[in-house]
C-alpha cells in the first residue's frame, strides 16, 4: 500500500496518495513516515493548512528526543522532495516546499539558498537575493551564495554590488575562474580598466586556455590605442576557441564582399589563413560590418528582382545600389548607379527614396547642382518630409552660401508638419469614458486573460534569466475603440506607433513601441513613449470615409504579421462592426503570406491602404482593434483563431491522409511526396538575411542520422505550412519567424530551440505554452569572450549561430529524441 501511495505521490495523482497513507495511518498508526508522506501529498495538493495539522499532531505526541528525531526526518522527506521538484523545474510548488522546510528549521542554509534559486527562476531576483544572504549570515563561508548573488546584480547592471559579491566569493574560494572573469567584466563596465586586466589575467593563470579572458583583455587594449596588441590576444583567443570563426570564414568564403580582406589575409600566408581574414575583418570595426550588411541585402534583392518576369522600378532602384556601393564608385561605375536611379524614377517618380540615392551618389561624383535639384524634387511628397533629403538639402544649400533658402526649407517643414500630441490617456477606456462615448465607440471584446506559464526545460541547473516571468502573466483585455477624427502614425522603420485623438491626445494601449517589453512593464508607461520626443510629426494625409487600423510593429516579420495583425481582424468581427462598412483597411499586404492570409480573411484589395504610403493618416472615423494582448504576448483565443483559420482539419496526423482516405496532394508541398511523413522537422534560416546557422550543413547532416528533414518555410504557403507543423512529431529550429507555425502543433509536439546566447528571447516559448508542446532551448556558441562579437555583430538580434553538435545530442537525449 505504502509503494502505490508512493508512486502516486510521484505521479502526481494527490487525492490516490493521500487516500492511501491514510489507510496506511488506520493500519498501523506508529508509523511515523506515512504522516510525514500524507502531509506531503496534502501540501502539494495545495492544502498547506491540513498538512502543517497533520505533522503538528503527530510531532507532539513524542518526547523530546522523539520530537527532535522525527523533525528531522519530517526535513529529510521535505527537501528530498523540493530538490526534485526544482530540478523538474515546478518552481512555484518547490517554493511553497522550502517555505514549509524552514517553517520548520530556520537555520537550514542550503533551504535558504535553494528557495533563493527557486524564487530567482521565477523572476522576483530582490527576494532572492534576500535569501541567499540569509544563507551567508548562517554559512559565512557559502561562497555559491556570494557567486549567485553577484550573478543576479550583474545581469541587472549594478556592477558596485556584483563587485562585491564576486570579491567575496573568491575570497573564500580563490580558483573560480568564471568568477574572476565576471569580476572583470563588472570592472571593464565601470571604466576601471587596470583591475579588469588583472581580473583577467588571474583568471589566465588558473586555466591558461580560458578563451573569453583573452578576447575582453584584448578588447581593453583596443580602446586604448594598442591595436597591435589586441590582435595578438585576440588571436590567442580564437587559436584556443576556433569552432565559430572557422565557421564563419567557411561561410563567407566565397562572398564578393570580403575580396579585399580575403587578400590582405592571403598577403600573409597560408599559415593561419582563416583566423587572419577573420581578425582583419574584426579590425575594421562596426563600419565595414554594417557595409558589408547593406551590401548584401543590395545584391540580393537585385537578383530577386532580376528573376522576376517583369522589370520594375525597383529592379533599377536596387541595380542603382548596387553600382552605387563605394567600392564600384571607385572604378567609375557612378554614372550607371546615376542612370539606373534615373530610369526607376521615370517607372515611380513618386519614391522619394529613389531621389535620396540618387542625391547621394550626385554629390559624391560632384554634381552638387543636381544634388539640390534631386533633394528639391524630394520634398515635394509629404512622406519625405521626415527623411534625410531636407537634412543633405539643407547641407548643400549652407555650403554654397545660400542661408536663407536652407532656413525657408526648415521654415517649410515645421509649418506643414504636424504638433506631437500634448498629452496622453494611458487606457483608451478612459478617454472614451471622459468623452460620453462609452457605449458607441468602445467595445470590449473578451476579458483579462491569465496565462500559465512552464519553465522551458533544460539539463542545466537553472533556467536563462530571459525565461523567469513567474508561473503566470496577465493580459489586457482587448477591444475595438472607434474614433471620430482620429489619426494613426508609424514611425518609417515601424518601430513606433501612436494613435491620436482629434483633440492631440495619446492613447497609450494603442501606441506600443520597441523595446517590445513584458505586459505593465513600467518602461512601457505612455508618459514615456519616445513620440514626446519628437519635434513634429509628418504631415497628415486626410481620408474621407472610415479607415480600420491593421498596422503594427515591423509588419512584414511572419511572427508579428500572424500573432498581433491577423487576430485583430478577429477582433473586428466580433466586435459586430461589419467589415464590408469599412471603407479602408491601413495595413501591409506587399508579401505573398500577407496576401494570401488577407484574402483568407475577406479583406479585399480594393479597400487596402499599404502602411507605407500612409505613414501619417487621419480619417472622418478611425477603427481601431487593440492588440490581442500586448505586442508579441497573445493569448489563447488568438492561436485557436489562427489554427480554426488556417489548419485543415481533415488532415490525419498519423496517416497523412485527408478525411476522404486521399494522399496529401503532392503539388501542394515543394519536396514531394516525401513531406506526408515528415514528423521530424529541421526549420532551416538558409534563405534569412542574418541569425543564420553558420555550421548548418553539419547540423543537417547530424539531424539527418535522427531521422529529421531539412524544411525552408518561405517557399511554402500558410496553408502548406500549417499542414505540416500539424502533422510534426518533433521540431528543431534556430531563432525565428519559422517557430511561428508551432501555432499549428499538436499539443505534445517537442520543440527545440536554437538561440545565439546573446539573443535569448522568450516568444516562442510564450507560444509554446499556449499550444501545449513541450519546449527546449539550446545555447550556440559565439566568439569567445564579450568584445569580439560585439565588433562582429553590434547588434546582437541579428547575430549568426553557431551549433555545437556535441550540445545538441545532448538535449535531444533529455528531451528523448
Amino acid at each position: 500500500m505504502q509503494e502505490q501511495a508512493a508512486e502516486y505521490l510521484v505521479q502526481g495523482q494527490y487525492s490516490k496518495a493521500i487516500s492511501l497513507y491514510e489507510q496506511s495511518i488506520e493500519a498501523n498508526p506508529t508509523l511515523m513516515s506515512n504522516y510525514w508522506y500524507l502531509g506531503l501529498a496534502q501540501l502539494l495538493a495545495g492544502e498547506a493548512s491540513e498538512a502543517q495539522a497533520v505533522w503538528l499532531c503527530a510531532i507532539t505526541q513524542g518526547t523530546p528526543e522523539e520530537i527532535e528525531q522525527w523533525l528531522e526526518e519530517l526535513i529529510t522527506v521535505l527537501t528530498t522532495t523540493a530538490i526534485r521538484l526544482l530540478q523538474k523545474r515546478n518552481l512555484p510548488v518547490a517554493t511553497e516546499v522550502y517555505w514549509q522546510i524552514l517553517e520548520l528549521d530556520a537555520s537550514q542554509y542550503k533551504a535558504h539558498y535553494n528557495l533563493g534559486q527557486a524564487i530567482a527562476q521565477q523572476g522576483n531576483f530582490d527576494e532572492a537575493i534576500t535569501c541567499w544572504q540569509r544563507a551567508i549570515e548562517l554559512k559565512p563561508d557559502f561562497w555559491q551564495a556570494y557567486q549567485h548573488q553577484g550573478q543576479v546584480h550583474q545581469k541587472l547592471a549594478n556592477f558596485p554590488a556584483a563587485i562585491t559579491c564576486y570579491a567575496q566569493a573568491l575570497e573564500i574560494q580563490p580558483d573560480l575562474v568564471e568568477t574572476y572573469y565576471n569580476l572583470g567584466l563588472c570592472f571593464k563596465q565601470q571604466g576601471s580598466w587596470d583591475k579588469a586586466i588583472t581580473c583577467f589575467q588571474r583568471g589566465i593563470q588558473i586555466q591558461p586556455d580560458f578563451a573569453a579572458a583573452y578576447s575582453d583583455w584584448g578588447d581593453i587594449l583596443r580602446q586604448q590605442g594598442k591595436l597591435d596588441e589586441a590582435i595578438v590576444l585576440w588571436q590567442q583567443a580564437i587559436q584556443l576557441q576556433p569552432s565559430f570563426a572557422q565557421a564563419y570564414c567557411d561561410l563567407v568564403d566565397n562572398q564578393v564582399v570580403f575580396q579585399e580582406t580575403r587578400q590582405k589575409a592571403e598577403g600573409r600566408g597560408q599559415k593561419g589563413r582563416r583566423f587572419d581574414l577573420f581578425l582583419t575583418f574584426v579590425a575594421d570595426g562596426h563600419r565595414r560590418q554594417w557595409g558589408c550588411s547593406s551590401e548584401r541585402k543590395a545584391n540580393a534583392s537585385l537578383l530577386k528582382s532580376l528573376q522576376s518576369s517583369s522589370v520594375s522600378w525597383e529592379t533599377f532602384f536596387y541595380l542603382g545600389q548596387v553600382l552605387a556601393k563605394p567600392r564600384n564608385l571607385k572604378v567609375a561605375q557612378g554614372q550607371g548607379a546615376i542612370a539606373a536611379y534615373q530610369q526607376a524614377i521615370q517607372l515611380q517618380p513618386e519614391s522619394p527614396l529613389v531621389y535620396l540615392e540618387l542625391g547621394k551618389v550626385l554629390v559624391q561624383t560632384g554634381d552638387i547642382e543636381g544634388a539640390i535639384a534631386v533633394y528639391q524634387q524630394a520634398i515635394s511628397y509629404p512622406e519625405a518630409l521626415q527623411s534625410e533629403s531636407l537634412v543633405e538639402l539643407r547641407k548643400l544649400l549652407a555650403n554654397q552660401g545660400n542661408i536663407e533658402a536652407a532656413v525657408d526649407i526648415s521654415q517649410e517643414t515645421l509649418e506643414l508638419s504636424i504638433d506631437t500630441p500634448q498629452s496622453f490617456y494611458e487606457r483608451t477606456q478612459d478617454w472614451v469614458s471622459h468623452q460620453g462615448l462609452v457605449d458607441s465607440n468602445y467595445f470590449p471584446i473578451y476579458p483579462q486573460s491569465i496565462i500559465p506559464l512552464i519553465p522551458p526545460k533544460t539539463p542545466e541547473d537553472t533556467i536563462h534569466f530571459s525565461f523567469r516571468f513567474g508561473s503566470q502573466i496577465e493580459l489586457p483585455a482587448p477591444f475595438v475603440a472607434v474614433i471620430p477624427e482620429g489619426h494613426f502614425w508609424l514611425h518609417q522603420d515601424q518601430s513606433t506607433s501612436a494613435v491620436i485623438t482629434a483633440d492631440n491626445q495619446l492613447l497609450g494601449d494603442l501606441s506600443p513601441e520597441f523595446p517590445i517589453l513584458s505586459p505593465g512593464h513600467p518602461e512601457q508607461h505612455p508618459s514615456k513613449h519616445s513620440i514626446f520626443s519628437l519635434g513634429k510629426l509628418p504631415p497628415i494625409q486626410r481620408i474621407e470615409g472610415t479607415v480600420a487600423i491593421l498596422a503594427g510593429l515591423l509588419n512584414d516579420l511572419y511572427f508579428h504579421w500572424m500573432l498581433d495583425i491577423l487576430p485583430r481582424i478577429e477582433l473586428l468581427r466580433q466586435s459586430g462592426i461589419k467589415l464590408a462598412e469599412i471603407d479602408y483597411f491601413l495595413v501591409s499586404s506587399h508579401l505573398p503570406f500577407q496576401k494570401e492570409t488577407l484574402k483568407a480573411l475577406g479583406i479585399p484589395p480594393t479597400k487596402i491602404l499599404e502602411t507605407a504610403d500612409y505613414p501619417h493618416l487621419q480619417a472622418k472615423k478611425l477603427i481601431v482593434p487593440s492588440f490581442p494582448g500586448t505586442v508579441a504576448w497573445m493569448p489563447q483565443w488568438a492561436i485557436n483563431f489562427l489554427k480554426n483559420t488556417f489548419v485543415d482539419r481533415k488532415i490525419d496526423r498519423e496517416t497523412g491522409r485527408q478525411g476522404d482516405g486521399s494522399r496529401l496532394k503532392e503539388k501542394n508541398f515543394f519536396i514531394g511526396t516525401a513531406l506526408e511523413k515528415i514528423e521530424r522537422l529541421y526549420i532551416s534560416r538558409q534563405s534569412a538575411n542574418n541569425r543564420l546557422v553558420i555550421n548548418e550543413q553539419e547540423v543537417i547532416s547530424f539531424l539527418n542520422q535522427f531521422g529529421f528533414t531539412s524544411v525552408s518555410l518561405e517557399v511554402m504557403t500558410v496553408r502548406q505550412q500549417a499542414a505540416l507543423l500539424a502533422q510534426a512529431k518533433v521540431v528543431i529550429s534556430p531563432h525565428g519567424s519559422g517557430l511561428t507555425n508551432i501555432v499549428f502543433c499538436s499539443p505534445g509536439t517537442k520543440v527545440i530551440e536554437i538561440f545565439s546566447p546573446n539573443y535569448v528571447y522568450h516568444c516562442y516559448w510564450l507560444l509554446s505554452n499556449l499550444v501545449g508542446v513541450e519546449y527546449y532551448y539550446l545555447l550556440g556558441e559565439t566568439l569567445p569572450g564579450c568584445a569580439l562579437h560585439q565588433l562582429i555583430y553590434p547588434n546582437s538580434r541579428i547575430e549568426d549561430i553557431f551549433v555545437n553538435l556535441d550540445e545538441l545530442f545532448k538535449i535531444m537525449t533529455f528531451a528523448n529524441i
